[in-house]
């Protein structure tokens, strides 16, 4: 700016100007480039020279090379000049493929740079640059190497592996000469792109720290960075320090998008930092809440409200605004406040009966919105956030109301959103509704083409009812269940357990019967096929149904779903080899591994050395695990008095589970519940009557997770001295977080035992006996951040595979992660045969 005011100053100027202009038409390419270079350099920026340049540049664009097109491209990105030089993008797209192996290293980087912040130019375009960066990636500097990868993001086009892998591998080795603008670029582009690099986060976050670029970051390339981390769910705590510090000097002057994305990423990976919280809720406060926009205010409240911050005069400013904020509302927005909402009623962090006029207004303007349409949730999660939010509001038929408008936008939406209203039900007693919305799924399966998956939930609704002591309920369920088509074994061995008088629907007083209203109110899921969806659990369902049939009891069923799991898939006519077996396994152990003979020993030793009364499973699958503890524990002591219960979000797999247990004779003994842990731990002690948890099974997913799940158990007092906890799956996908845990913590004694993988190598087994200190002196110990830093990277790495699990892996990265998690878990005593004895 000061260059070109004194370039102005002088009469010289406005002549070369002049001579520029009429001379354009005569320029070559490179004095056309050169022109608009240095234009953009000094930026300067003329309309007459811009139109005459893209003129010119249009005319020409044959004879351009790529450093022709790198610098004229780069001029006009940086101006913005798109829309109204629409031809000149596209003639300069036509020439990129052929000239840009030409180029050299900053020509391709500029390149790349330009068509993406102008959004122009082909998928095929940017292939060909990829393959022109490829040939010289051993040269590229920090600059070329962040813009390629951002490139890529800002176009949301798909790169090539290899194009990845060697930019990675580059930047590994330069990476000690990043600067502010480079690792926030790369790192962000990265986390878009979904193909994070977790070595080379750490590297780069470790650079941030120790050389203090954060000191230099704008507010942008802060909160850039900040949600590129958050999005890889990697939480750095040197790195957030310094980020947290750096909110502190800076919060003052920061856009109100950049707070918001600030405060939003340190909520979602649990880095509690108060003086960075302290520092935005008194930016926030004093009337400043109403330069936010809705969805950032929206934000704030849901992060502050997670984090259980205790700051009344901050939430009721959040409230007010938010209230007589309302018809700006987006569906994001109103998601994030429901989630808040619901959060901070639950927690009761604040008092908040100065501003619960508010929040009520609140509540009612989304719902009417949503259902109404004025209001539209954007994806499976937020609308999972808002029925889920409802339902912990003690708003059942308001969650009820959503799910039936959301069971529109699909099955995959509807069928996760289930699991929130029949676990509050279940939780609050009213065996009817659960009945009724067991029968209400029931149709939708039949409408979906399974009047097997139809039947399975049905009986469900029967067994609530039975299990409300609700048994004239009960019977005219069934009657109404047959007359529909949807009568299964497991109903029928229902019917065999009703008395006479029960059978013939007495008692009912002229009440309507649930599941009468369930199967008359169907979900309306569209687009369910349940048959091919649940392909693996309806044929182990069929299995342990021939198998009941036959006479057979618990055992006879357990063999049936091995020899199911392990025979040839339906309508294949051969053997099932790994792949083809796969499915089945999952659907069988929840995890294949729990199939392999050596797991399966390990916890039939459990349970034989233990002879646990209460167990409990955060599950999936359809319950094969808990039935063989059962069957274990009834060949020690057929009159063994013990209760069990599983964990599983999916309710058509619930239902299977259920289904399987009645026919084994277990409903009464083993519980099947509908509910991720975090949801259902408060549910799930019900059927304990008092009891603490003997044995606690944990392989319902990994990571950092599992560990928030099994602390929540800690709390609820669930895991008590002489409590025998076993995880699977420890080493791969991994939960490296929760061996820390359970190794450093001198509550547990810890045992790691090696296993067969799913893929035929090593795994992982945990098994830790829990003492009789109550864990605060660990915990006070492993406060303050993470005890060595490879362990965030093992923790972040392991949940983003979990969250693909079961499905394929790559290889490299699957070698990878279990080589890491040997190496630096094994340096700390963790690893099978080294036990970690209680302190």
């Amino acid at each position: 700016g000061s260059s070109l005011a004194a370039l102005k100053a002088y009469p010289v100027w406005a002549t070369l100007l002049r001579q520029v202009l009429e001379c354009t038409d005569r320029l070559e390419p490179r004095g056309l480039s050169m022109v608009a270079y240095a234009c953009a350099k000094l930026g300067y920026d003329d309309e007459r020279l811009r139109e005459a340049l893209a003129a010119a540049g249009v005319q020409r664009s044959a004879s351009f090379g790529a450093m022709d097109i790198a610098k004229i491209c780069w001029s006009f990105a940086k101006f913005e000049h798109v829309e109204q030089a629409r031809d000149f993008w596209a003639a300069m797209a036509e020439q990129v493929p052929n000239k840009i192996h030409d180029g050299k290293v900053n020509d391709a980087s500029m390149i790349a740079w330009s068509f993406a912040t102008a959004e122009v130019g082909s998928e095929s375009m940017f292939r060909e640059i990829a393959r022109a960066i490829l040939a010289m990636v051993d040269e590229l500097p920090p600059q070329s190497l962040s813009n390629i990868l951002w490139a890529y993001a800002m176009m949301r086009f798909k790169p090539d592996p290899a194009l990845v892998a060697s930019v990675c591998h580059r930047a590994k080795a330069v990476v000690a000469d990043f600067v502010e603008f480079d690792v926030s670029n790369m790192t962000w582009a990265m986390a878009v792109l979904d193909c994070v690099d977790y070595e080379l986060f750490a590297r780069i976050a470790d650079h941030t720290v120790k050389k203090r670029l954060w000191l230099r970051f704008a507010a942008g390339g802060a909160s850039q960075m900040a949600w590129a981390f958050a999005s890889a769910r990697f939480a750095h705590v040197p790195l957030f320090d310094a980020l947290a510090d750096y909110i502190c000097r800076h919060v003052a002057v920061f856009d109100t998008q950049h707070v918001a994305m600030l405060t939003w990423t340190f909520s979602v990976l649990h880095m509690k930092v108060p003086t960075a919280y302290k520092a935005i809720a008194t930016f926030a406060k004093g009337g400043k809440l109403w330069g936010f926009r809705p969805d950032e205010f929206c934000c704030i409240f849901w992060a502050f409200a997670r984090a259980g911050w205790q700051d009344e005069q901050l939430f009721w400013d959040m409230s007010q605004v938010a209230s007589l904020r309302l018809d700006e509302l987006t569906g994001d927005g109103a998601a994030n406040l429901l989630s808040g909402i619901a959060a901070l009623r639950l927690e009761r962090s604040v008092d908040t009966s100065g501003f619960d006029r508010e929040l009520d207004t609140i509540l009612d303007f989304i719902l009417q919105a949503l259902l109404t349409g004025k209001l539209c949730l954007a994806d499976a999660d937020a609308t999972h956030l808002a029925i889920r939010s409802f339902c912990e509001l003690g708003r059942l038929e308001d969650a009820e109301a959503l799910l039936r408008q959301a069971a529109g936008a699909g099955p995959s939406v509807a069928i996760r959103c289930l699991a929130p209203p029949l676990l509050t039900a279940s939780r609050c007693g009213d065996a009817g509704y659960v009945a009724r919305l067991w029968a209400a799924l029931a149709a939708a399966a039949r409408q979906g083409g399974s009047g097997e998956l139809g039947a399975a939930c049905g009986s469900c609704a029967v067994i609530a009812l039975l299990g409300s002591g609700d048994a004239a309920a009960a019977a005219g369920a069934l009657q109404h269940l047959r007359g529909a088509g949807l009568a299964n074994a497991a109903v029928e061995r229902l019917a065999s357990r009703l008395d006479a008088s029960a059978a013939n629907g007495a008692g009912m007083g002229g009440r309507a019967n649930p599941v009468e209203e369930g199967l008359a109110n169907g979900l309306p899921l569209s687009g369910l096929q349940a048959g091919s969806a649940y392909g693996a659990e309806l044929r182990m369902l069929r299995a342990a149904e021939v198998a009941a049939s036959s006479g057979g009891g618990l055992e006879a069923i357990l063999h049936a779903l091995e020899a199911e799991a392990s025979g040839p898939a339906e309508g294949s006519g051969v053997a099932a080899g790994p792949s083809s077996g796969a499915a089945a396994l999952v659907a069988l152990a929840g995890l294949a591994a729990l199939a392999a003979p050596c797991h399966a020993q390990l916890l039939d030793q459990v349970v034989a050395n233990r002879r646990p009364s209460v167990v409990l499973e955060f599950g999936r699958g359809i319950g094969y695990t808990v039935l063989r503890i059962a069957a274990r524990l009834l060949q020690q002591n057929p009159d063994a008095d013990f209760r069990v219960v599983t964990l599983q979000e999916d309710p058509f797999r619930t239902a299977i589970a259920q289904n399987i247990v009645e026919l084994a004779g277990l409903t009464g003994r083993v519980f099947p519940m509908v509910g991720s842990p975090s949801d259902a731990l408060a549910a799930a002690q019900g059927p304990f009557e008092g009891h603490s948890v003997d044995l606690l099974l944990l392989h319902a997913g990994g990571g950092t997770a599992l560990l928030r799940d099994f602390k929540r158990a800690e709390v609820a007092g669930l895991v008590r001295p002489n409590c025998i906890v076993v995880a699977d799956q420890v080493l791969f996908p991994g939960a490296p977080r929760l061996l820390w845990h359970l190794h450093a913590s001198p509550r547990y004694r810890l045992e790691i035992c090696s296993v067969p993988a799913p893929d035929g190598g090593e795994g992982w087994a945990a098994v830790a006996e829990v003492g009789d200190d109550d864990g605060s002196a660990g915990a006070a110990a492993m406060q303050g951040g993470d005890p060595f830093p490879e362990l965030s990277l093992l923790a972040a790495e392991s949940d983003r595979l979990w969250q693909h699990w079961p499905g394929p892996c790559p290889p490299k990265l699957a070698d990878a992660l279990v080589a890491r998690m040997r190496w630096v878990l094994g340096r700390r005593g963790l690893a099978p045969g080294a036990a970690s004895a209680r302190k």
